[in-house]
């Protein structure tokens, strides 16, 4: 099992995912805007990355069997809906 408590773009979760080992990911993602000229959803792009080397074809089935529920659906929730709450609508 594998921990990275930052996780960011996702790039050490890919690299999991290819060695089919299973980890969890933490990531605050409130508004980063370090460095930025707009803020930027980490959890969402990981998300996609994810999904997206989830379709290569050398990814193991035992791998894709861990991925059958939606990833990251409640986060993705909850955060959509702060940035209503605090008016912010627009990435």
């Amino acid at each position: 099992m594998d921990l990275d408590t930052a996780f960011g773009s996702g790039s050490f979760l890919l690299s999991a995912i290819l060695e089919n080992r299973q980890f969890i990911g933490i990531e605050k993602n409130e508004d980063v805007l370090l460095h930025k000229v707009k803020p930027v959803d980490y959890i969402k792009i990981c998300t996609d990355r994810i999904h997206e080397t989830l379709k290569r074809k050398e990814i193991e089935e035992s791998t894709l069997r861990l991925f059958n529920e939606p990833i990251a659906k409640y986060h993705t929730l909850n955060y959509e809906k702060k940035r209503e709450r605090l008016g912010r609508t627009t990435y």
